[in-house]
């Protein structure tokens, strides 16, 4: 399972958990409820998922071994030498 798999069953999960407080404020006519659930599921969705971010950013950082900054000053005619050499391989 990768990464973006497990960000969609959380993402679902969390969708259901809104969706079953909201069913429950809703037929206990509790409208303070409903917005104090709004409030703090914005909150702690907004900064979980910063922090989600910024760890698996880190992580990607310091664990990354891209070598795409090497390319980022070739032209087309360099990328197109690159692409034939490695056909050559």
């Amino acid at each position: 399972m990768s990464k973006e798999d497990g960000y969609a069953i959380a993402a679902v999960v969390v969708l259901i958990a809104l969706l079953a407080a909201l069913i429950y404020a809703w037929y206990t006519n509790l409208l303070e409820t409903i917005v104090a659930l709004i409030v703090v599921i914005v909150l702690v969705l907004g900064f979980g998922l910063a922090i989600i971010y910024l760890i698996s950013g880190t992580i990607f950082f310091f664990t990354k071994k891209d070598k795409s900054h090497e390319y980022s000053s070739m032209t087309l005619g360099d990328v197109t030498e690159v692409d034939r050499e490695m056909e050559k391989k």
